[in-house]
């Protein structure tokens, strides 16, 4: 039921009548088409691995944009992203066991 459907069928006038028609209308959509309740069991994915890792990942990320000498820099920015990549594979698994998607 679409709410064009259910407004067509009203008048065109301005009448108080017509404006409650269509918020009938609007209203009865909008309870049809929302999802309303809870999710059906459901289990984060979120753990204190992944809560490490991230604190991991966001030290070596500091540490990259605040290194001075440019091997010292290009060295610290392999590791941030080394540690982005582990936080990304870490993610990845328990998002998939419990059928979230990517």
């Amino acid at each position: 039921m679409k709410v064009d459907d259910l407004i067509r069928d009203t008048d065109d006038n301005n009448s108080p009548y017509t404006l409650i028609t269509k918020l009938c209308a609007m209203r009865k959509s909008a309870k049809s088409s929302i999802p309303r309740g809870k999710m059906h069991k459901f289990n984060p994915f979120w753990t204190k691995e992944l809560t490490n890792q991230r604190n991991k990942r966001d030290q070596a990320q500091e540490i990259a944009e605040k290194s001075k000498d440019e091997e010292e820099k290009r060295r610290n920015v392999i590791n941030w992203r080394r540690e982005c990549a582990i936080m990304k594979t870490k993610s990845v698994s328990p998002r998939r066991k419990h059928g979230i998607s990517l």
